[in-house]
């Protein structure tokens, strides 16, 4: 068995042309989940149909690389114990670099990272909440134009952003000024008396408070 240190989804193909030539493999990835480097996004002209100028500048920090290269000799750690030796033979290079092994030299492993590194499809950060939008994420300066996805965290987090895209979406979707009419779904008790508070919840009377759900919104999705 051969091992490669890649993300198996964003290695280029071309470092790794004969892999399927070997039977057996497994591969190790090194995870940098909080950044410092800050990339850029630029218009490239005044048309709107141009595609934006965007430079990520990976690893531009000296704490990024810093980061990234205990990582990676971690894992050369890692796959130097019995449990790995015994089941591995070697590392399957990409070409034209040498098999990275817990021995190598300091700048091997920041060549092989600098060729190596790729992103993990999770770009934040671009319309940030303060800079770009306010805190009712509306864009700065253009009327009726509100942004809710991961463009608009001030800060990187290192998760996948899902969970907490869903939840500021749901807080952007549920401001009763937005105009969203809003239908009640909950389970009524008949022994409760329930009065209506501003369309979005009620509360009963032993002080409980209930969502309400968009009336286009699917129950499924809730």
């Amino acid at each position: 068995m051969s091992l490669v240190f890649y993300h198996a989804r964003y290695v280029p193909p071309s470092l790794y042309p004969s892999i399927k030539e070997k039977k057996e493999h497994i591969g190790l990835a090194a995870l940098h989940m909080l950044p410092l480097s800050r990339g850029t996004v630029t218009l490239k002209s005044a048309s709107p149909t141009d595609n934006p100028v965007c430079d990520p500048r990976f690893l531009s920090t000296h704490t990024d690389r810093f980061i990234l290269h205990r990582a990676v000799s971690g894992n050369l750690k890692i796959v130097n114990t019995a449990q790995f030796t015994d089941v591995i033979e070697t590392e399957f290079a990409p070409l034209g670099f040498p098999v990275l092994k817990q021995e190598s030299s300091a700048d091997e492993v920041d060549a092989r990272i600098r060729a190596a590194r790729a992103t993990v499809s999770h770009p934040m950060g671009t319309c940030a909440l303060g800079t770009v939008l306010d805190e009712e994420f509306r864009v700065k300066g253009v009327q009726e134009l509100r942004v809710c996805d991961a463009s608009m965290f001030p800060e990187h987090v290192a998760a996948m952003p899902s969970c907490l895209i869903y939840a500021l979406a749901e807080t952007n979707n549920e401001k009763s000024e937005y105009g969203i009419e809003w239908l009640l779904f909950l389970e009524l008790d008949p022994r409760v008396k329930y009065s209506m508070k501003r369309q979005s919840s009620c509360t009963d009377s032993a002080g409980g408070k209930h969502r309400a759900i968009p009336r286009n919104s699917s129950i499924g999705d809730w």
